[in-house]
């Protein structure tokens, strides 16, 4: 009898709340769930079938889901959560046991593995599976095949009675080139291509992990991956880029590590394997590039691999507050890079977070003058602080008199939405005008949008630009001009 396993990212629309605007929610394919697919397909071949969705992408409608369990009729469903989606992971796990109570329902992903506590309340999903699910997940079946007993996979948490159980932690995989490559097969590629990337733009998307874990101590960090980094070789990244691009066609790479330069040379012999390699590609680091750890070799090795896209992480312009959340970011380091960087012509995006408990509003305000400088980023970006359970940042929220309910109020918007930011030192009104500040004074500088514009040009359609301004402005954008220059600050 061949098991079959469905698995679900329960994700859900956030970037945009508009129906109107259903079609700029930005969506990337669910590569965690494909390499715990890709693994299983390997191990256990025509033993088990396997189908793998995404709530936005294949099921946007949550009552369109007991057609696809009826279609697919799945023994396993395994249900891969994040915290700021953590209604829908409840939501899916009573769809699935509503539809048939023997199907056995398996927890995992970010939300699970950072707060378990929470998670395990959910009566409707039988195991939850902490940290990485290649091994685990893998035991789980591999068990079930031979009809043996689970109650003893490292890894794993599960209620006997009205107790918790919670084995012993697995070890994290050591050896990155030992998984298989993702297999896009299980997905459509063209699907997702309809999405908006990380990139902001509607092309074939191949996400990429090159590591795992990042040693830095950051009390925001949630440590999902642990903290010893982990990386998989120079080559074996290559190779999986050449197979992605020669076997569909996909030309826009996402690197999504937590800190993709913690290994100077590695990243050096990554961009070095593209460019011998004649690649024709696009490189994008949405995430993973530590600004004040690279150089200018480093970054004029980055451009000629491919790179048309880098987000640096200030946080913050406070060298108390660097100091606080354990980041330490070099800030004349960085702004020197950024520099550097942006003098490239490439798209540059910088991100700083408001609201860390103690920030003053003088040191909120310096972060806004601090980005100012900088008049060819593509995109500035200004977070509010979120402190999720289980983290550094979340018991010194609590400490410093941020209250639980303005927390648990801010996990229901993105990092961009301030409706609920608040903190002691910085009430409402306060966060407001230091937003708006930002908005005049960085975001709608007009020198800024300018060369903003002048450089997405060298990279994006003009569809994709307006798609940019639209999700910014949460309006469809239909003329720069008209629509976002009429706004620009001039000084």
């Amino acid at each position: 009898m061949v098991l079959k396993i469905l698995l679900i990212d329960a994700n859900y629309s956030w970037l945009v709340n508009k129906k109107c605007l259903r079609d700029l929610e930005q969506i990337i394919p669910p590569v965690g769930l494909l390499y715990i697919a890709t693994y299983l397909n390997n191990l256990f071949k025509e033993a088990i079938s396997l189908k793998v969705i995404s709530m936005v992408a294949d099921c946007p409608d949550q009552n369109r889901l007991p057609g696809i369990l009826a279609a697919f009729d799945p023994d396993i469903v395994g249900i891969r959560g994040m915290n700021i989606y953590k209604h829908t992971f409840h939501a899916v796990a009573k769809m699935v046991k509503q539809f048939k109570n023997s199907i056995l329902v398996v927890g995992g992903g970010p939300y699970v593995t950072m707060d378990l506590t929470s998670a395990v309340k959910d009566r409707n999903v039988d195991y939850f599976v902490k940290g990485e699910g290649e091994i685990t997940f893998s035991e789980i079946i591999r068990k079930l095949l031979h009809k043996n007993n689970l109650s003893d996979v490292e890894g794993v948490a599960y209620r006997s009675g009205h107790d918790l159980v919670v084995n012993p932690p697995r070890r994290l995989i050591e050896n990155l080139d030992s998984l298989p490559f993702a297999d896009y097969g299980l997905i459509s590629v063209d699907k997702y291509s309809k999405f908006i990337s990380y990139g902001y733009n509607r092309r074939k998307q191949g996400i990429i992990f090159s590591s795992r874990g990042c040693p830095y101590r950051c009390i925001y960090c949630h440590g999902i991956f642990g903290k010893e980094f982990r990386m998989r070789s120079a080559q074996n990244i290559f190779l999986e880029i050449e197979a992605l691009l020669k076997n569909f066609g996909i030309r826009d790479f996402y690197f999504v590590d937590d800190n993709f330069n913690y290994d100077y040379q590695r990243a050096m012999e990554v961009f070095d394997l593209i460019i011998k390699g004649g690649l024709k590609i696009n490189i994008y680091f949405t995430n993973g590039i530590r600004g004040d750890t690279i150089d200018k070799p480093f970054i004029d090795k980055m451009v000629q691999a491919g790179v048309i896209w880098a987000d640096f992480s200030i946080e913050t312009a406070s060298g108390r507050l660097q100091r606080l959340i354990k980041k330490s970011v070099d800030l004349d380091k960085m702004a020197d890079n950024i520099h550097y960087a942006c003098d490239k012509n490439i798209m540059i995006n910088c991100c700083v977070m408001i609201g860390f408990p103690t920030e003053t509003q003088e040191e909120a305000i310096a972060t806004v003058d601090f980005l100012k400088q900088f008049k060819k980023i593509v995109i500035p970006m200004f977070f509010a602080v979120k402190y999720y359970p289980h983290t550094e940042i979340y018991d010194l929220a609590l400490t410093s008199g941020i209250k639980l309910k303005d927390i648990e109020a801010g996990y229901t918007g993105t990092y961009h939405n301030i409706k609920h930011s608040q903190t002691p030192l910085i009430p409402k009104k306060a966060f407001r005008d230091i937003y708006f500040k930002f908005l005049k004074e960085v975001f709608l500088s007009k020198e800024r949008l300018l060369n903003a514009v002048k450089i997405q040009e060298r990279f994006l359609a003009q569809e994709e630009i307006l798609d940019i301004y639209s999700i910014f402005f949460r309006k469809r954008i239909k003329n720069l001009e008209k629509e976002v220059f009429c706004y620009a600050n001039k000084s």
